[in-house]
C-alpha cells in the first residue's frame, strides 16, 4: 500500500482527485479511472468539465 494512503487512512483523511475534461470523447476516456477511484476507498474525485457551454454532443441538464 501507498506511504500516503497508509497516512491519510490513520489521520482520516481522504485523498482527493480532480478530473479536469475539455470535450465529450475525454468522459469516454476518464470513465476507467472514476470506476476505480469509486471502488478504491479513502479517495474521492470531482469531475470538471472544461469544454463549450454549448457543446452540442453534451446533454442539456
Amino acid at each position: 500500500m501507498h506511504d500516503s494512503k497508509i497516512l491519510c487512512k490513520f489521520a482520516g483523511m481522504e485523498e482527493k482527485v480532480c478530473i479536469f475534461t475539455g470535450a465529450r470523447p475525454n468522459f469516454v476516456k476518464a470513465a476507467p479511472i472514476i470506476r476505480a477511484i469509486q471502488h478504491t476507498d479513502g479517495i474521492s474525485h470531482q469531475l470538471v468539465y472544461a469544454g463549450r457551454p454549448d457543446d452540442p454532443t453534451l446533454e442539456p441538464s
